[in-house]
Protein backbone atom coordinates (compact mmCIF):
# COMPACT_ATOMS: atom_id res chain seq x y z
CA UNK A 1 0.00 0.00 0.00
CA UNK A 2 3.00 2.41 1.12
CA UNK A 3 4.23 2.14 -2.68
CA UNK A 4 0.87 3.25 -4.05
CA UNK A 5 0.63 5.76 -2.26
CA UNK A 6 4.36 6.87 -3.25
CA UNK A 7 2.88 6.50 -6.52
CA UNK A 8 -0.24 9.20 -6.10
CA UNK A 9 1.87 11.38 -4.04
CA UNK A 10 4.85 11.70 -6.99
CA UNK A 11 5.04 14.53 -9.34
CA UNK A 12 3.40 14.47 -13.01
CA UNK A 13 5.93 14.00 -15.12
CA UNK A 14 5.29 16.79 -18.10
CA UNK A 15 7.56 17.81 -20.71
CA UNK A 16 8.57 21.12 -19.31
CA UNK A 17 10.53 20.06 -15.99
CA UNK A 18 12.48 23.32 -15.59
CA UNK A 19 9.05 25.52 -15.25
CA UNK A 20 7.20 22.74 -12.94
CA UNK A 21 10.42 22.79 -10.78
CA UNK A 22 10.59 26.53 -10.24
CA UNK A 23 6.35 26.35 -9.67
CA UNK A 24 6.72 23.58 -6.91
CA UNK A 25 9.79 25.59 -5.53
CA UNK A 26 7.60 28.91 -5.87
CA UNK A 27 10.88 29.93 -7.37
CA UNK A 28 8.63 33.04 -8.48
CA UNK A 29 5.54 34.97 -7.33
CA UNK A 30 2.47 33.91 -9.54
CA UNK A 31 1.46 37.39 -9.29
CA UNK A 32 4.03 38.94 -10.38
CA UNK A 33 5.08 36.70 -13.46
CA UNK A 34 3.84 34.89 -16.35
CA UNK A 35 0.89 31.98 -15.74
CA UNK A 36 2.05 28.39 -15.73
CA UNK A 37 0.73 26.90 -18.67
CA UNK A 38 2.15 29.94 -20.56
CA UNK A 39 5.82 29.19 -19.01
CA UNK A 40 5.36 25.88 -20.07
CA UNK A 41 4.18 27.06 -23.50
CA UNK A 42 7.17 28.77 -23.81
CA UNK A 43 9.52 25.96 -22.43
CA UNK A 44 8.09 23.35 -24.87
CA UNK A 45 8.84 26.52 -27.70
CA UNK A 46 12.07 26.88 -26.56
CA UNK A 47 13.27 22.89 -26.43
CA UNK A 48 11.71 22.69 -29.75
CA UNK A 49 13.43 25.01 -31.45
CA UNK A 50 16.42 23.64 -29.60
CA UNK A 51 16.18 20.69 -31.41
CA UNK A 52 15.44 22.61 -34.50
CA UNK A 53 19.11 24.16 -34.29
CA UNK A 54 20.38 20.86 -33.23
CA UNK A 55 19.05 19.00 -36.03
CA UNK A 56 19.70 22.39 -38.85
CA UNK A 57 23.56 21.90 -37.38
CA UNK A 58 23.47 18.48 -37.98
CA UNK A 59 22.03 18.96 -41.60
CA UNK A 60 24.28 22.20 -42.38
CA UNK A 61 27.54 19.83 -41.30
CA UNK A 62 26.03 17.02 -43.56
CA UNK A 63 26.10 19.37 -46.49
CA UNK A 64 29.44 20.59 -45.39
CA UNK A 65 30.49 17.29 -45.84
CA UNK A 66 28.57 16.59 -49.15
CA UNK A 67 30.25 20.12 -50.42
CA UNK A 68 33.50 18.76 -50.16
CA UNK A 69 33.19 15.60 -51.49
CA UNK A 70 31.39 17.05 -54.72
CA UNK A 71 34.56 20.26 -54.59
CA UNK A 72 37.18 17.13 -54.39
CA UNK A 73 35.62 15.45 -57.27
CA UNK A 74 35.08 18.62 -58.90
CA UNK A 75 39.30 18.88 -58.33
CA UNK A 76 39.46 15.21 -59.01
CA UNK A 77 37.88 16.16 -62.68
CA UNK A 78 39.71 19.36 -63.06
CA UNK A 79 42.82 17.33 -63.28
CA UNK A 80 41.41 14.53 -65.78
CA UNK A 81 39.92 17.26 -67.75
CA UNK A 82 43.51 18.82 -68.15
CA UNK A 83 44.80 15.53 -68.73
CA UNK A 84 42.43 14.66 -71.44
CA UNK A 85 43.60 18.36 -73.36
CA UNK A 86 47.53 17.63 -73.04
CA UNK A 87 46.29 14.09 -74.73
CA UNK A 88 44.29 15.90 -77.11
CA UNK A 89 47.14 18.14 -77.64
CA UNK A 90 50.07 15.89 -77.77
CA UNK A 91 47.70 13.73 -80.58
CA UNK A 92 46.94 17.01 -82.71
CA UNK A 93 50.82 17.84 -83.04
CA UNK A 94 52.00 14.59 -83.98
CA UNK A 95 49.01 14.64 -86.23
CA UNK A 96 51.14 18.30 -87.73
CA UNK A 97 54.51 16.47 -87.81
CA UNK A 98 53.08 13.67 -89.67
CA UNK A 99 50.69 15.90 -91.81
CA UNK A 100 53.93 18.04 -92.66
CA UNK A 101 56.34 14.35 -93.14
CA UNK A 102 53.37 13.55 -95.51
CA UNK A 103 53.64 17.37 -97.15
CA UNK A 104 57.41 16.58 -98.08
CA UNK A 105 57.42 13.21 -99.26
CA UNK A 106 54.33 14.63 -101.76
CA UNK A 107 56.63 17.31 -102.86
CA UNK A 108 59.25 14.52 -103.55
CA UNK A 109 56.81 12.54 -105.55
CA UNK A 110 56.02 14.97 -107.61
CA UNK A 111 59.39 16.33 -108.52
CA UNK A 112 60.18 12.58 -109.26
CA UNK A 113 57.03 12.36 -111.59
CA UNK A 114 57.95 15.61 -112.91
CA UNK A 115 61.38 14.28 -113.71
CA UNK A 116 60.01 10.96 -115.14
CA UNK A 117 58.21 12.89 -117.40
CA UNK A 118 60.79 15.03 -118.33
CA UNK A 119 62.74 11.74 -119.28
CA UNK A 120 60.34 10.03 -120.99
CA UNK A 121 59.43 13.60 -122.88
CA UNK A 122 63.21 14.07 -123.67
CA UNK A 123 63.37 10.01 -124.74
CA UNK A 124 60.18 10.30 -127.19
CA UNK A 125 62.22 13.13 -129.03
CA UNK A 126 65.53 10.75 -129.53
CA UNK A 127 63.38 7.99 -130.59
CA UNK A 128 61.41 10.22 -132.94
CA UNK A 129 64.87 11.77 -134.40
CA UNK A 130 65.96 8.34 -135.21
CA UNK A 131 63.06 7.40 -136.94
Amino acid sequence: MNSQLEIKLAPKMTDTPETDAAYKNHAWDMHDHIPLEFARKLERERDEARGLAESNGKLAHACACESMQYRRERDELVVENQSWKAEAKRWRDMYIQYDEILEKDLDKAKERITNVIAKIKSLDKEINKKY
